[in-house]
């Protein structure tokens, strides 16, 4: 046989786009015509889309349905229902859209489907029109040239965003949203259309900031940074900055965090300096604390609301960076947010984020004072502050610190219910990071209750879960070492007196390791009171050791720093009656 005598005597092509692309050219002219329309819009095409784009783009056919049973007869096209068609193969769809390609055709095409598709009324009332239509839109916008028309395709991509996030079709939604953004134009955008160009960035931001992709949390930083450089009116500026926080939230990147918002404080003229120091935050907290205790419950309640917005702003801000200044460490920052917002409450009316900093000052003086009564106080009028709490938005996040002070004074089981309510409060109102913090503070709480720890261990493997899926990672690591403390306790793990190895402890390769050493206190506390439990008091004693000089801060109240330091004395005093030396009776 000669292959090059059969390849020239013959029409057969190597290639099966030549191959169907030649049967396709074979057909009539109208079915021709109208593959190469239903091409545009991939492997399915709605038979309603192309009843309302027929008189115009296939003019010369009168009975298109009848050729599209004609296409299905010769087993090109497949009815997947009486509204829709498929190609019986992408093959065939590549084909009939090169043929198209060809003629540099298609992107025209693709803008004049979106066009008659845009201005149809059913495009927005219909949701799969809406998807064609902003498909289309997004094939063919670069040939929408008018501000008029830029305008349009952000609407509509605005609309189809909404829609396609409501059925969590969140892939979609972002590129509608993106394609919005791109028609007004990244530098011109909030020129061009400013409420428009708000909605898509500040939507944008939300999106990426829960998507999967590399890069994701970036994009959202960026979008959210333009609505805020760009902002208006204070809600604009508020929505911004809580994207802004949950994108460095997510991406474990607190002390990036307090720069942001220490700068963006300085700019509304609250200066607070990022590592304050000791004698100047001490005498502010000290001047606090006299006002305040000098201050009736009645004159505080009567305060007017805050008129001044940018003080309303740096509130807000204050708000958000007060537990991340904890979490890193800095409790002299974290002192000095909590008395300033105290100082702007008192000298500028109350804001919704005053119940908060009258719950931390209550932890405070719980804490740092040993006064209990004036604590409660605080906790409670916090909660006279925040009304219902069940219903209110911030709930959650006064509810974790009153629950602290609580349990200071009452049983470890009283304060889980309420902690559940802050979680659940927090979880409706989409503060995530609220609902985790309740989260961690009801799972050290339970383990302290006397309380079975089967229950807590299935809590902690679905909140943790929660952790990962809403990009916690930071509170994810956080939580690690008490699950792998369960784990060695209830005899699930193959070394019971090693916290540093063990099915818990290994999920830190789920969010990349932990580079930052997040937990690591935690874990050493947990492994003292593990060690002492197996009787290992050499290991409990070097852990002690490591653990003494470790500033827990506001969080002296809390449960888990009083069975930190219940165990440092049951360390010390084994320890004296061994050695019975006068420093060990001292500690």
């Amino acid at each position: 046989y000669s292959i090059e005598d059969i390849r020239r005597l013959t029409t057969y092509s190597d290639n099966v786009g030549d191959l169907v692309s030649s049967r396709i050219k074979q057909l009539e002219q109208p079915l021709q015509d109208l593959l190469k329309l239903a091409s545009c819009f991939g492997a399915r095409v709605e038979a309603n889309v192309l009843d309302i784009i027929q008189p115009v783009m296939l003019g010369g056919i009168t009975d298109i349905h009848s050729l599209l049973d004609q296409a299905c007869q010769e087993m090109i096209l497949m009815r997947v229902s009486n509204y829709a068609y498929r190609f019986a193969h992408d093959s065939i769809q590549a084909a009939a859209y090169a043929l198209l390609s060809s003629s540099g055709e298609a992107k025209h095409i693709h803008s004049r489907i979106a066009e008659l598709l845009l201005h149809n009324d059913l495009v927005l009332k219909d949701q799969t029109l809406t998807f064609v239509c902003a498909d289309q839109l997004r094939r063919g916008y670069d040939t929408f040239k008018t501000r008029e028309d830029r305008v349009d395709v952000a609407e509509l991509s605005l609309a189809a965003g909404i829609k396609a996030a409501a059925i969590s079709a969140f892939m979609m939604a972002s590129t509608f949203f993106k394609l919005g953004i791109d028609a007004l134009g990244d530098d011109a955008a909030f020129d061009l259309d400013y409420n428009l160009a708000v909605e898509l960035y500040s939507l944008y931001a939300k999106i990426e900031q829960c998507a999967p992709e590399p890069g994701s949390i970036e994009r959202s930083k960026k979008a959210a940074a333009m609505v805020l450089a760009h902002a208006k009116t204070e809600e604009s500026k508020f929505s911004a900055f809580r994207t802004l926080l949950s994108c460095f939230l997510a991406a474990n990147q607190l002390d990036e965090l307090i720069d942001f918002g220490l700068d963006l404080c300085a700019k509304l003229g609250e200066e607070i300096p990022k590592n304050p120091k000791a004698r100047q935050v001490n005498r502010e907290v000290e001047k606090g604390r006299k006002v305040l205790l000098a201050t009736s419950n009645a004159h505080i309640l009567s305060l007017p609301p805050i008129q001044n917005k940018n003080k309303e702003l740096c509130m807000n801000v204050l708000f958000e960076l007060a537990m991340p200044a904890y979490y890193v460490g800095n409790h002299l920052l974290h002192y000095a947010i909590v008395s300033r917002m105290n100082k702007i409450t008192l000298e500028h009316g109350l804001s919704k984020w005053s119940p908060k900093s009258f719950a931390l000052s209550g932890q405070h003086f719980t804490a740092n004072h040993n006064d209990f009564k004036e604590g409660y106080r605080y906790a409670q009028l916090a909660l006279i502050l925040l009304g219902d709490y069940e219903t209110s938005k911030r709930g959650g996040s006064v509810v974790f610190h009153v629950a602290i002070i609580k349990a200071c004074i009452e049983p470890a089981t009283s304060c889980l219910d309420l902690l559940l309510s802050g979680y659940r409060i927090s979880m409706e109102a989409g503060h995530i990071n609220f609902a985790v913090t309740n989260i961690f503070n009801y799972c050290w709480t339970f383990f302290y209750s006397g309380l079975p720890f089967e229950p807590l261990l299935q809590d902690i493997e679905q909140f943790s879960s929660q952790m990962l899926d809403y990009k916690r990672h930071y509170w994810f690591l956080m939580i690690l070492p008490l699950w792998q403390c369960l784990l060695n306790l209830s005899g699930q793990s193959d070394d019971c007196s090693n916290m540093e190895v063990g099915n818990a402890i290994e999920k830190e390769s789920l969010v990349g390791g932990n580079p930052k050493g997040a937990g690591r206190q935690t874990l050493l506390s947990y492994w003292m009171q593990l060690s002492f439990y197996l009787g290992n008091m050499d290991k409990a004693t070097e852990l002690y050791e490591q653990l003494r000089g470790c500033d827990m801060g506001a969080f002296k109240a809390t449960m888990f720093f009083n069975a930190r330091v219940f165990f440092f004395a049951l360390i010390e005093i084994h320890n004296y009656r061994v050695t019975r030396k006068k420093t060990r009776k001292k500690n």
